[in-house]
């Protein structure tokens, strides 16, 4: 019997222009490696309901940290983000390419997170997990969400296979006719704002609370000024937009959301800048890299000042070799198919970007696949 969860509404990219000007991910580790990024906790396993099916699976089994199964099948466990979110579309996007050149490796997608599945993997809960730059950084360092773990620092069962590349951009969608400009200027002007922000427990939900606290306008605050902080997934932020039961949503994700362009294709919407000087002081205090993006959002006017983050793939150490080398070559050999299969990853490139930086030791089955193509000095 196979149970396959369909995930709709997955987020895309097109051929939008890229960043203005090119950020560089070595320098996010470089950042994060001080103060860490705490701003940036929280995002868990909790962050939604639902998997994915990758395959056929012998009814009963189970993986056995990315073994394979006496058919001779890759049975791999995995979590990407909230079903419809960026993470979920783009581990479902990587493994469907490698299963589609290696019909043996078989796989389910879990809900999960972007810190919460490092913790999976250290506690070898799954197989392969989406991160960010940012969040694997925190967890390689044990700061931030990481900082009460009981681990060995680095922690010694993760490791990393392969950075996507994907542009993950923290942004703030409001109604037209709002006001301000900034979020800055907002909680200057005690404006009481109905706003809505992800589920607690969730990487963009924490980001966008410790942003907010930084500009004394809390969901305390808001609240005590009459306006509204709901805590909700990104579907239903969407219909509360288009019924124009809030102000603006605190935003999180790649190019062409599907979401977003629901709410666009039946509304007015605007973007609010970042101000310069609290992207400095959010850039230098947690690692999170600035982004100018130029038509990119639907109605989008002008260049928009935000922030960044890039995706990983993470697994553990105790994951086969064969697993992780299937896996990675998959990716090699379909690349051209998993980057038309999601927007998200139309940046990715089969080169040096894949394993530098990466903040955990690649797994050897990874630096088997690259030595085999010529990637990286190993």
């Amino acid at each position: 019997i196979i149970y396959v969860f369909i995930c709709g509404n997955c987020c895309t990219m097109t051929n939008g222009k890229q960043l203005t000007d090119v950020v560089s991910r070595r320098r996010m580790l470089q950042l994060t490696g001080a103060a860490g990024i705490a701003g940036l906790a929280g995002c868990t396993e909790n962050s939604g309901g639902g998997d994915e099916s990758g395959g056929e699976s012998d009814d009963g089994s189970g993986t056995e940290a990315g073994g394979s199964s006496s058919s001779d099948q890759i049975l791999l466990e995995t979590a990407g983000g909230s079903p419809g979110g960026t993470g979920y579309a783009i581990m479902n996007a990587v493994l469907s390419g490698a299963s589609a050149e290696y019909p043996r490796l078989t796989y389910n997608i879990l809900p999960g997170g972007w810190v919460g599945n490092n913790t999976r993997l250290n506690d070898q809960e799954i197989d392969f997990g989406h991160t960010t730059l940012a969040a694997g950084t925190l967890a390689s360092n044990l700061t931030g969400p990481y900082s009460d773990k009981d681990w060995e620092s680095p922690p010694s069962n993760l490791r990393s296979v392969f950075a996507d590349q994907s542009e993950l951009f923290f942004f703030v969608v409001a109604q037209s006719d709002f006001p301000y400009d900034t979020l800055t200027q907002a909680a200057r002007d005690d404006y009481a704002i109905n706003v809505t922000n992800q589920p607690k427990g969730t990487f963009g939900g924490y980001l966008w609370d410790t942003v907010l606290q930084g500009l004394d306008y809390s969901q305390d605050k808001i609240e005590e000024l009459g306006g509204s902080y709901r805590r909700v997934g990104w579907n239903d932020a969407a219909q509360l937009f288009s019924d124009g039961q809030v102000d603006a949503i605190l935003a999180v994700g790649g190019r062409d959301l599907g979401w977003l362009n629901n709410i666009a294709s039946g509304s007015d919407v605007k973007y609010l800048n970042w101000k310069e000087e609290f992207r400095t002081q959010i850039n230098e205090d947690y690692g999170v890299l600035k982004a100018d993006l130029t038509d990119v959002f639907p109605q989008q006017q002008g260049t928009l000042n935000c922030m960044q983050d890039s995706g990983l793939i993470n697994t553990h150490k105790d994951v086969s070799e064969e697993a992780v080398y299937t896996v990675t070559k998959g990716v090699i050999a379909r690349v051209d198919q998993i980057r038309n299969s999601t927007g998200l990853l139309k940046p990715l490139e089969i080169g040096s970007g894949m394993t530098d930086p990466t903040p955990s030791e690649i797994h050897p089955g990874a630096v088997r696949a690259y030595k085999e193509a010529g990637i990286g000095d190993f």
